[in-house]
């Protein structure tokens, strides 16, 4: 490097986004390096997708914050040149150039495009942030910068590896939503009175408590200039407004959309909560109710609200959501869905144990300083993955247990209306049949044929709905009967897995 110019100063330039002054900054340097690069020309859609993934990748490798493609400098002299590149006016086939790339990229990562004027010349950047749980793939292929050549990854074995153990290692909780802020700055964006209110502790008077506070818990950093930094879980927890911090976080809103029918042709209501976690949380779970409520009926001489889904369910399932999303997908938010025939919540981030194991499996989590600290207030379960506590409601209502989808890069639990076995589609009543005998096992009572059919609401007549489905579940090898020699009101049973 010349020109005087340290690894932290940089950093510290590129925090501040004078693109201008980065221009110079990358000038000086002898030649190009694996995560930055000079372009005059060159503006085939397809080449710029190769450089996202490359320089995105390569930056996590380096250790550096983002990559960058430049436009306007000449590669070998590192000469000012100008370009005729506009971004903003690109395209590919009908769609911009940047929505574009971002349909093509694998996991999503927040790309920028600057255009500014350089002493006289035109000058185009893109901005890429550094991978963060995995390398990024353009169309299906992941991409490294070795020196200034932009190559397939697969062709490094090496470097993969070696870039593969770094990014396991990085934790996108503690990275920074927000940086170089003051301490006026800090009252603007977070909710310090909700951090004590939630502990039930009045708002201290003087300011600095407030900073010491969230200091220790891990929310904001302080740095050796004075500035302070918003970690991305401080900041999911307890921003004023999301929308108005960094990439990180800033689209991770909670989102609930409200449908008519039991398709996604017809929205009635579509709403995001901008503000943080713990201030929003409340809010869904109220508005998710008034759309789950059926009215009142009188029982006992009182008023009761009759609702289609049971609230501890909904209150489980959206602290699921947001606790095990996988944050480096910044551009999905934790969302529910509400349709006539059912709740569905889908977050980023495929399951972290199996899904026939969703109730004994050890739990596991992406984000542990968001979990302890909601287990804290009991925002979530203490123990577990709280989907104990999703069945044993759905159970009290006789709806069907939920149904947990792994799509890879989302999950997607649903909560169905339908009460009772006559209403349940097949697969509804064989997943239910085996969540209720895992229940019954790792609660140290194995259920019997009349254990499943109070948990399916079938009558005493009819048992032989259950000998029959039961029958088929072993079949599939999803359960199995305890003690084979046992007779057939005596007969009990258990998971495969047992």
């Amino acid at each position: 490097m010349t020109a005087g110019w340290s690894h932290d100063n940089l950093l510290h330039m590129e925090r501040e986004t004078d693109y201008k002054s980065l221009v110079s900054v990358l000038r000086s340097f002898e030649k190009e390096e694996d995560w930055f690069e000079f372009k005059v020309g060159n503006s085939n859609p397809e080449k710029i997708g190769e450089y996202v993934s490359a320089l995105a990748n390569s930056a996590a490798y380096s250790g550096h914050q983002y990559g960058y493609v430049v436009w306007g400098v000449d590669d070998a002299t590192h000469e000012l040149v100008g370009t005729s590149f506009r971004p903003s006016m690109e395209k590919k086939g009908n769609m911009e150039l940047r929505s574009w790339l971002m349909t093509k990229l694998e996991p999503k990562v927040e790309i920028s495009f600057i255009e500014l004027d350089v002493d006289g010349h035109h000058v185009a950047i893109l901005e890429v942030p550094a991978a963060i749980y995995c390398p990024v793939r353009f169309a299906d292929t992941g991409y490294i910068r070795v020196g200034s050549v932009t190559q397939r990854l697969s062709a490094h074995p090496e470097i993969e590896r070696n870039l593969w153990a770094m990014l396991d290692m990085r934790d996108v909780e503690t990275r920074m939503a927000e940086e170089n802020l003051s301490g006026d700055d800090l009252v603007e964006k977070l909710d310090f009175d909700a951090y004590y209110q939630y502990q039930g502790l009045p708002l201290p008077r003087n300011r600095a408590e407030w900073f010491s506070s969230f200091e220790r818990e891990g929310f904001i950093v302080h740095n050796d200039d004075g500035k302070y930094g918003i970690t991305v879980f401080g900041a999911l927890l307890f921003a004023r407004k999301l929308s108005l911090l960094g990439a990180m976080v800033k689209w991770k809103g909670i989102r609930v959309v409200c449908y008519k029918g039991n398709g996604r042709l017809n929205s009635i209501a579509d709403v995001t909560f901008d503000e943080g976690y713990v201030m929003a949380f409340g809010k869904v779970v109220d508005l998710i109710s008034f759309h789950l409520s059926e009215g009142e009926e009188i029982g006992q001489g009182q008023r009761v609200s009759r609702i289609s889904l049971p609230l501890v369910a909904v209150r489980e399932l959206l602290a699921n959501l947001l606790i095990h999303q996988d944050l480096a997908a910044v551009d999905r938010p934790p969302t529910i869905e509400m349709f006539d025939d059912r709740l569905e919540g889908t977050s980023p981030g495929g399951l972290l144990v199996p899904q026939d194991r969703i109730l004994d499996a050890l739990p596991q989590t992406r984000n542990k300083n968001m979990v302890n600290y909601l287990r804290r207030i009991r925002f979530c379960e203490e123990r577990g993955s709280g989907f104990d506590r999703i069945e044993a409601s759905m159970a009290d209502m006789c709806k069907a247990s939920a149904q947990v989808v792994d799509g890879g890069s989302f999950t997607t639990i649903r909560l169905y209306k339908a009460t009772g076995y006559e209403a349940w589609t097949k697969e509804q009543r064989l997943w239910t049949l085996y969540m209720a005998v895992c229940m019954g096992y790792i609660s140290s009572a194995p259920v019997s044929n009349a254990d499943i059919r109070g948990r399916m609401g079938i009558r005493t007549s009819s048992s032989a709905l259950v000998s029959r489905l039961a029958a088929e579940s072993i079949g599939q090898g999803r359960i199995r009967i305890q003690d084979e020699t046992a007779g057939a009101k005596a007969r009990r049973y258990v998971p495969y897995w047992a």
